[in-house]
């Protein structure tokens, strides 16, 4: 998971899509949410702004930016030891962006360019990790048949799964270089692509599969929290499907940035 609070209009906020993903909720019911908070009308319009978005495909959504005040209203309803894990990365990110904003030697885009380098950094983690899971997969003495035509038969799923998962995150990182905005914002509207194009809902498979884990004893996937990613991961075809949409993404950016040019 990416970074959760950014800098708009000199202020750390956050947005309605990125909520809906930390929580693992329909972002329609966020939205729902948020306009049906029991609080003031001026606390709703200096903590809750809605603006709209456009997706790879032209069409425009609404979404809210949501300051940490308002954060911290919305997400007194959600609850669980997950929801309070990421309630507290959430302040924890707003309280740190507040300091760097407080801090007079930088400036706005410095701040945005270090964000944008320890999410770098952040990846580069992550992908280490799941190269050393890799490793230790070869190194198992439990074999695991690779599908034929599809993956060499010394890779094994944890490869398999790694392998796709980069080349997504790489394609995620060049689609925010060119069009702006954040990777978070830009995987979540991928998600809504694909639950478009097959009519499913992800946040409800991922409640499936985490309740399928619990039954097993178990609500986390190789000691980390699933995500959507896990579901995608799943079902041989959602991830070609997906793969597809995001590569799709970074084409018709390019193609509109050489059609602009």
């Amino acid at each position: 998971m990416g970074q959760l609070v950014f800098i708009e209009n000199h202020r750390p906020v956050t947005d309605s899509l990125l909520v809906a993903e930390t929580f693992g909720k329909a972002h329609a019911k966020i939205l729902r949410d948020i306009r049906e908070l029991d609080c003031s009308p001026e606390f709703n319009q200096s903590n809750f702004g809605l603006v709209s978005y456009i997706d790879a495909g032209g069409r425009t959504y609404p979404k809210y930016l949501i300051t940490q005040d308002g954060f911290v209203f919305l997400a007194m309803g959600f609850t669980g030891k997950e929801a309070a894990r990421f309630k507290e990365r959430y302040i924890n990110e707003f309280n740190h962006m507040r300091e760097q904003l407080s801090n007079p030697q930088l400036s706005e885009i410095e701040i945005l360019q270090r964000s944008v380098g320890l999410l770098a950094e952040q990846n580069k983690r992550i992908e280490e990790l799941e190269e050393r899971m890799a490793q230790l997969g070869r190194g198992s003495s439990v074999q695991i048949e690779a599908p034929t035509q599809i993956a060499p038969p010394s890779e094994t799923a944890k490869q398999k799964s790694a392998s796709w998962r980069h080349r997504v995150n790489r394609l995620f990182f060049e689609i925010a270089k060119k069009r702006g905005g954040s990777y978070s914002t830009h995987k979540l509207e991928s998600y809504q692509l694909l639950e478009q194009q097959v009519n499913c809902d992800l946040s409800i498979r991922l409640g499936k599969l985490r309740e399928k884990l619990r039954k097993k004893g178990n609500g986390k996937l190789d000691g980390r929290s699933l995500s959507k990613m896990d579901v995608i991961d799943a079902d041989d075809r959602l991830r070609e499907l997906y793969v597809s949409i995001v590569e799709g993404m970074l084409n018709e950016v390019t193609g509109r940035k050489e059609r602009n040019a």
